[in-house]
């Protein structure tokens, strides 16, 4: 499975590379099955349909970018951008297991070419994704704090969510000191 990525990968970068000129690649596995990729045929080697990857024209010189003015209108052309749920300073009880569900309300509704990225204690939680509902998995016992970004398609912060703390319950089993696991096996979280 590694050698099919890496051979894919090697794809990738010869299209990337010879797209533009429309080159022929071609290619051979040798005896010990590895898969080489060539501009130039090999014994045994096969040409390689190679699709043209799509390109992505630079703004010309002189064509101006969007200024930070025009991205404060977008993002205050929404209303509301909130974590409607959970709401700020509630408990997640222990048979969450730590899952929370984060649900932002957008209003008006999200632009195609906006994003919302979960944070959660300032770190990268979820990616930016064109949603108003996650799942931060596993998160561990204590007080957290969960907060929503929206982005532009460069990716900048347009706007934030207010912050909402959050107390997440995990189940603990307190062992005395030197006590074996519970019947003799690992993990198990009953007395």
């Amino acid at each position: 499975m590694r050698k099919k990525g890496a051979g894919i990968a090697a794809l990738l970068l010869l299209a990337g590379a010879w797209g533009a000129q429309a080159a022929t690649v071609y290619r051979t596995v040798d005896e010990q099955g590895q898969v080489h990729f060539s501009d130039h045929p090999l014994p045994g080697g096969n040409p390689v349909s190679v699709p043209t990857p799509g390109v992505v024209p630079a703004v010309p010189r002189g064509m101006a970018t969007p200024s930070a003015s025009v991205q404060q209108d977008a993002a205050s052309a929404y209303r509301r951008f909130v974590i409607d749920s959970p709401a700020n300073e509630s408990t997640i009880p222990p048979g969450y297991a730590g899952d929370i569900q984060v649900s932002v309300t957008v209003v008006p509704a999200l632009e195609k070419v906006h994003r919302v990225r979960l944070m959660l204690d300032g770190r990268v939680s979820q990616s930016a994704l064109h949603a108003t509902v996650f799942m931060v998995s596993g998160v561990e016992r204590g007080e957290h704090t969960l907060q929503a970004e929206m982005l532009d398609r460069q990716g900048n912060v347009l706007r934030r969510t207010p912050p909402v703390t959050v107390f997440v319950h995990r189940a603990r089993v307190n062992r005395r000191a030197g006590q074996g696991p519970v019947g003799g096996v690992s993990g198990v979280n009953t007395p």
